[in-house]
């Protein structure tokens, strides 16, 4: 782990912390923290806990976490790190199936309960700056909510768009997602007052410092997180393709408008492009996923200023430090 706790964004430790019985207490304060006030946890009912030999025997493939609460209302949790082109209909699809799967053959309309899905996204899906919405069926000429359509709910919470300081958490909901997107740098020793404060995340940050030394988990954590790296790899390659190409056309372009022109304005930004990505991928291997507004701060950078970033991000070891680097630049 190199002194620091496991991801908690990474699948096997978000299902881990949230999906393990003995753990019902930080999904039912995690549920609370985006659905209140419309709605209220005291108790949930996990129906596919997490099972560690599974994830021992290389089986299992769930990545999301169902659950009911004491009304009998269903939740489907999912934790989505890298971007998905048709991820507006992928949630849908999972959430009308959560839905339809509660019903046994012969049984009536009236069985089936209310349905929602919360979904955390480590990219952004919406243009806008609001970090979470909330999606229900509703009239479009009186934006009316008729209460027997409200079975089928969507939350989405982007994480990367979370810029709060320390001294503007005040919400549960601010507390969880400090959590998720800085739960690697926290101990029970450097917990902010803010978040030490609420006992289940108190009780997250143990969790994932246990993770960190146990062996078997250990494992387990390091082979997810190799995987992901793996697809971020073919992403970036997909993405390096793209920009060989749009050199090759800026190229093709300048040949057109003048040689020495377009030469120079075709190597300078695909020297840059390629300075920056890697200057991501070397970030995303040493601290973790690169929060969106870290590499909003990386695409205005300089030739100079992403190299002077590369060599100090060896004394660099959350994006905390550096975010405080690049404003200090």
């Amino acid at each position: 782990m190199r002194g620091v706790n496991p991801n908690p964004t990474v699948d096997f430790v978000f299902r881990k912390l949230f999906g393990s019985e003995e753990n019902k207490d930080l999904l039912i304060s995690l549920i609370n923290s985006i659905v209140e006030p419309r709605l209220h946890l005291t108790d949930v009912i996990i129906k596919n806990p997490f099972n560690l030999a599974a994830y021992k025997g290389a089986k299992e493939s769930i990545v999301d976490i169902k659950a009911m609460d004491q009304d009998g209302t269903w939740y489907d949790i999912e934790m989505q790190v890298l971007g998905h082109i048709f991820y507006g209909k992928r949630a849908l699809f999972y959430l009308a199936k959560e839905y339809v799967d509660q019903l046994e053959a012969g049984e009536h309309y009236s069985a089936l309960n209310t349905t929602i899905g919360i979904h955390f996204l480590g990219f952004d899906v919406f243009a806008d700056d609001r970090m979470v919405r909330h999606f229900v069926f509703k009239d479009m000429d009186t934006n009316e909510c008729p209460a027997h359509l409200e079975d089928l709910q969507l939350y989405f919470v982007e994480l990367g768009k979370f810029h709060k300081k320390w001294s503007d958490i005040s919400t549960l909901r601010d507390r969880w997602i400090a959590f998720l997107t800085q739960g690697q740098a926290f101990t029970r020793n450097n917990l902010p007052v803010t978040l030490g404060s609420e006992a289940a995340i108190m009780k997250a940050v143990s969790e994932l410092e246990r993770m960190g030394v146990d062996p078997r988990l250990r494992d387990i954590y390091e082979a997810e997180e190799k995987a992901k790296m793996a697809d971020i790899a073919e992403l970036q390659y997909a993405e390096e393709q793209g920009i060989k190409r749009g050199i090759e056309r800026g190229l093709e372009q300048g040949i057109e408008q003048g040689i020495e022109r377009g030469l120079e304005q075709g190597i300078e930004q695909g020297i840059l492009r390629g300075q920056r990505q890697m200057l991501i991928r070397q970030m995303t291997r040493h601290i973790g996923l690169l929060p969106a507004h870290i590499e909003a701060r990386i695409d205005i950078l300089s030739s100079h200023q992403i190299t002077e970033l590369g060599e100090a991000l060896f004394d660099l070891n959350s994006y905390a430090e550096v975010d405080e680097w690049l404003s200090r630049l």
